[in-house]
């Protein structure tokens, strides 16, 4: 993934031609996704990347459709990964590998500044195992 760091920054919209999915479309709703890679295995079309996101803005699938838009679709997903890619991954991992590790937001009553955690799950920490990434389990 080039460059390692960066920002994407297009207008994410519901698509007139296929209601349940969302692409970038001009007129579409700000969207704005930061990213820095953590870790690369393999080479060329066989290349996968662990990558670490923080969606500034909050559309709907949003970070799907940035980075099918970047070339770098999600392992396995099935919407926005190409039908015979998502197929294959699935034969690894039956869900999409996305994972949030971290959301903050503050309490709708008392208006206190929550953040909440969560490690990644052992079904996604296999799986990178398996496909030979070092990750550490903090991101």
């Amino acid at each position: 993934m080039e460059p390692e760091a960066g920002e994407i920054n297009v207008p994410v919209g519901r698509l007139p031609w296929n209601r349940e999915r969302f692409g970038i479309l001009p007129g579409g709703r700000e969207a704005r996704t930061l990213y820095s890679v953590v870790e690369s295995v393999g080479e060329g079309d066989k290349a996968l990347t662990l990558v670490k996101l923080k969606p500034e803005t909050g559309r709907t699938h949003q970070i799907r459709v940035h980075l099918k838009y970047i070339s770098h679709p999600i392992f396995a997903d099935p919407f926005y990964g190409g039908r015979k890619t998502s197929r294959n991954d699935r034969k690894i991992l039956e869900r999409v590998f996305l994972h949030a590790s971290s959301i903050s937001f503050n309490h709708p009553k008392t208006g206190e500044r929550l953040n909440i955690e969560s490690p990644m799950p052992k079904e996604l920490q296999e799986v990178l195992k398996m496909l030979k990434f070092k990750y550490g389990g903090e991101i």
